[in-house]
């Protein structure tokens, strides 16, 4: 009838207005239904009664229920064929509905998820049938369709209402169990694209009931009285209570057990990484895991940054619980800042929420959300107080479940050297652990190396960062773990730039204490026996770093050629390997002021380049770079002058940055106890400077951790003691005899090739240490953002874990940090947005222009005037003094003005731009609001007009004209 048609419309109009009209719809500027999600639930609360509430009331209320009745059906035939015309219009409103939406984000905002439209609207039609079926039974219960609308909005009001529960219950654990058991709570899973068999099963099981008891109201009139006159309304009570508690028993056991589930999404939103699937089953079929609870702190809303994040956490927390057999148990808790579920995740796991900057560039507030998740088994307890952008969530909560779980944690080894890994003292003040060791706490057990005493082979991973800053003893001992097969990750750097260390080939410098210099520091150990044992060494012996003409990043105007982003666009074919599980999957790295490694010719050894520059790269030399630079002492940065030029050489050559050694030692490598250097060289290339402002004495023959001659220098406590000892040792086996040296020295040949078969070398060195600077660590967690004027890609972080990982031998989170997630945006709508903000950032551009304009020429006229000064011939030296200082004055104050008035006028014009911006965003969002609910109803209206047209021709065939109105 026309009112059915009626009743589609507005069902389209109502589902429109709830996805495309909240304002959280576009500032998610995601294309998804997650808005009509939130609201679906009470839409069909209204829609589903009006649906259901003629089915049998209509029916009593004309008296055509007897008739029905008499027909060769049984009761469950009459109930079914009610149902499944109900279902039927419930139906065809869904595909109006999702046809409607779909076109209008298709051809209008962007290019949703085919796959997560399609589960989400199959999610929406399980719901359906099961509020139809509740609304069936408030039919069959009066003759009256208003009290049969009310009844059935009563009834349904308990699945939709749920969803709710939290603002209603004030206790959570209540709140959160009653949440479970609503429409809502199950449609999550279609909303993000997957379909389980949980959900079915709970939507399926209401309808399925309430079905039944539709069947029993219908058949009264046999059951009043029963046969022997006695009512079985308990009978049939008791069978509705044993239906209920299957209902609930099958949907309780499919919720336990994720057997059927499929993710339709394309982008794989909803499934895990086969490395996470192996995590959890080990946890599940571990007796000795007692259950994980994990509690989720999130924000009912998120800035816009945060949208994806907030999703993609609470897909994948879902998912976990679903594969662990019911050892994970997850309780999600949407909180406001200021509720006692806040107050309760601040005190019992320190999870505060985090003020953030929102709004547009003139109009900034400050904002606070959750997105914190704490992880408890047992007495262990970890805490992710904030879920930042850049963290690869899926990597972070499957750590974090593996370390609750006790699972066997491996052990790395941090070299101790000039660079305060661990925090510590550095340049005359304490410093805290850096964001690398926080970061790898989080996942290994981590113990500092000293490197003073020979180091024990009982680590699975050595971290060595910038080792040429070791004394020789100290040295020799990292020399001779490497020696004997310690996986090892070496990070050195022939210009460092940053903690407060030297390069390779420069010696140390003394350290600040409150203003006062500290004595001249012991002398480095040779690093040249280390890159001879691995048959590798540093390009123009570590006295150039290299430079490569690739800028992906043209905003930024701080970075120079020094600064290396090695990925696709560089010019190299393979600027990271794909096949390394270091580098398979990595986009760019990027490099400061780096080395590069060479092989040697006469290398035994495998080598894998990690990181290849592009084939417009050159090398400078250090010393001119130390020109253009000055070291801030007692600090840890250095500052360096990018206007000032200096000698670039262009090679055309691509250099190795990261490389990967593996191998066998040759027995001749073993045998290296004293190294011969003397086709070696590192000189230095000009004289050092001393804080005084003294040179040192320089020439080609004195090098970095070699005294030129020994007897002139004053040796150290421990170098003394080793020179002893090494003489004492000399002349101990000088005075045996010959027999028993011949058989030493055997024996020791023998033990050499027996080892030379079994040391596998397993080495990873990286020429630069600054890439992994603290506010690399910062920018990963700040992600992208569209209010950020450059967005880095660059994957550091994923980069250096991978590395220590893949040395480790600890591949299970490889493929998890990797992965990434995308979510499809609006695009149409990103990309008219981002033309309306490039407009206004060419506005703002060129009235920065006219603005440095006016006082160029300001300056100008003034630099004019006291050129005339100068040339008069009849002033004095002291009168052109005296005038130019009173011109001076005056064109300052003008200048002044000048500038005040000029930045009156940017301030002002700014605004007027930031304005303008804002209310070319509202119309390009109000527009396509207006079309999301005008083109919605017109398609189930031209079918209304159709099949009413055709009607009335129909109805009028064979009909005489003058009977005709």
């Amino acid at each position: 009838s026309p009112t059915g048609y009626v009743f589609i419309c507005v069902f389209v109009v109502l589902s429109s207005l709830a996805t495309f009209w909240p304002p959280d719809f576009f500032n998610n500027n995601l294309a998804n239904l997650s808005q009509l999600n939130d609201y679906l639930p009470f839409i069909l609360l209204v829609f589903v009664p009006a649906i259901t509430m003629s089915l049998w009331a209509d029916e009593r209320r004309q008296g055509t229920d007897e008739l029905l009745l008499t027909i060769p059906a049984s009761d469950l035939d009459v109930v079914l064929g009610k149902y499944f015309a109900a279902v039927a219009i419930f139906t065809v409103s869904l595909l109006f509905s999702g046809a409607s939406i779909f076109l209008v984000f298709q051809y209008g905002l962007g290019y949703p998820d085919g796959g997560l439209f399609i589960a989400t609207y199959f999610g929406y039609w399980f719901a359906g049938i099961a509020m139809l079926a509740v609304g069936m039974i408030a039919s069959f219960l009066t003759g009256n369709l208003t009290v049969a609308f009310i009844l059935g909005v009563l009834f349904n009001g308990p699945l939709a209402v749920a969803g709710v529960a939290d603002a209603i219950i004030k206790n959570p654990t209540i709140s959160q169990a009653v949440e479970h058991w609503s429409a809502a709570w199950q449609l999550h899973h279609f909303e993000r694209g997957a379909i389980r068999l949980s959900s079915i099963s709970y939507f399926l099981m209401i309808a399925v009931v309430a079905i039944y008891v539709c069947v029993i109201l219908i058949g009264r009139r046999h059951w009043r009285g029963g046969a022997d006159g006695r009512p079985l309304i308990g009978h049939y009570f008791v069978r509705v209570l044993s239906l209920l508690g299957i209902a609930v028993g099958v949907t309780i056991f499919f919720s336990d057990h994720a057997w059927l589930r499929a993710d339709l999404t394309k982008e794989g939103l909803n499934s895990l990484a086969p490395a996470t699937i192996d995590i959890l089953k080990d946890i599940k079929n571990d007796d000795t895991v007692s259950t994980i609870k994990i509690d989720a702190f999130v924000s009912p809303r998120v800035p816009v940054a945060y949208a994806e994040t907030r999703q993609s956490l609470l897909s994948l927390l879902d998912e976990i619980a679903s594969l662990s057999g019911g050892k994970i148990q997850v309780r999600k808790h949407i909180i406001e800042t200021f509720s006692p579920e806040a107050t309760r995740a601040s005190q019992t796991f320190g999870i505060e929420p985090r003020p953030l900057q929102v709004g547009t560039a003139d109009a900034r507030h400050e904002r606070e959300i959750f997105l914190g998740v704490a992880f408890v088994c047992g007495i262990e307890k970890v805490v992710v107080p904030f879920v930042d952008l850049g963290i690869p969530i899926e990597y972070e909560l499957v750590r974090s479940i593996a370390t609750v779980a006790q699972q066997k944690r491996l052990k790395m080894g941090v070299l101790k050297t000039d660079v305060p890994l661990l925090g510590g003292g550095m340049m005359g003040r304490m410093t805290e652990e850096l964001p690398l060791i926080r970061e790898l706490k989080k996942q290994y057990d981590i113990v500092e190396v000293d490197p003073a005493k020979p180091i024990e082979n009982n680590v699975n991973v050595l971290l060595a960062m910038q080792p040429s800053t070791l004394d020789p003893m100290a040295m020799d001992h990292f020399v001779d773990a490497v020696k004997a097969g310690i996986p090892t990750a070496i990070f050195e750097d022939p210009f460092p730039v940053s903690y407060g260390v030297v390069g390779t080939t420069q010696p140390k410098r003394p350290q600040s204490y409150m203003g006062m210099y500290a004595p001249q520091p012991t002398p480095k150990g040779d690093i040249r026996q280390l890159f001879k044992l691995l048959g590798i060494d540093l390009i123009d012996l570590g006295n150039k770093v290299v430079w490569q003409a690739y800028d992906p990043y043209p905003k930024f105007e701080t970075s120079t050629v020094e600064w290396l982003f090695i990925g696709d666009g560089n010019g190299a074919h393979e600027p990271l390997n794909r096949e390394s599980p270091i580098t398979k999957g990595l986009k760019e790295v990027l490099f400061l002021f780096a080395g590069a490694w060479s092989k040697s010719p006469d290398s035994k050894l495998d080598m894998t380049d990690l990181a290849v520059t592009g084939p417009n790269s050159g090398t400078s030399r250090i010393s001119d770079l130390e020109q253009a630079s000055q070291w801030l002492y007692g600090d840890t940065m250095m500052m360096f002058d990018r206007q000032m030029e200096y000698r670039r050489e262009s090679t055309g050559k691509q250099y190795n940055v990261a490389v990967h050694l593996h191998g066998k030692l040759p027995p001749e490598a073993l045998l290296m106890d004293d190294l011969d250097t003397d086709d070696l060289s590192l000189d230095v290339e000009k004289p050092q400077k001393t804080p005084d402002g003294q040179q040192e004495e320089s020439d080609t023959t004195k090098e970095v951790g070699i005294e030129e001659d020994p007897g002139k220098t004053e040796e150290t406590g421990s170098e003394k003691q080793a020179v002893e000892e090494k003489e004492s040792g000399k002349e101990e086996k000088e005075s045996g005899n010959g027999t028993e040296k011949a058989t030493a020295e055997d024996e020791g040949a023998n033990l050499i090739d027996t080892a030379a078969g079994k040391t596998e070398i397993n080495v990873v060195l990286v020429a630069d240490i600054d890439w992994l600077l603290p506010a690399v660590f910062s920018l990963r967690e700040m992600g992208e953002r569209k209010d950020n004027p450059v967005n880095f890609r660059f994957q550091n972080v994923v980069f250096v874990l991978n590395i220590l990982d893949t040395l480790a031998g600890e591949e299970r989170f490889l493929d998890i940090r990797r992965r990434e997630r995308q979510h499809r945006i609006l695009t149409k709508i990103a990309d008219q947005t981002e033309e309306a903000r490039e407009r206004a950032t060419n506005q703002q551009e060129d009235f920065v222009d006219q603005i440095k304009e006016k006082i160029s020429d300001a300056q100008a006229a003034y630099n004019e005037r006291l050129a005339e000064v100068d040339e008069r011939k009849d002033l004095s030296g002291d009168q052109k003094a005296n005038i130019k200082e009173m011109i001076r004055r005056e064109e300052q104050r003008k200048l002044s003005a000048k500038i005040a008035r000029a930045e009156e006028e940017r301030t002002s014009e700014l605004k007027k731009i930031q304005r303008n911006l804002a209310l070319d965003i509202r119309s390009v969002q109000d527009f396509y609001k207006f079309c999301a609910v005008l083109i919605p109803p017109i398609p189930p209206l031209l079918v209304a007009f159709f099949v009413f047209f055709h009607r009335r021709r129909s109805e009028q065939e064979g009909v005489s004209r003058a009977r005709l109105r």
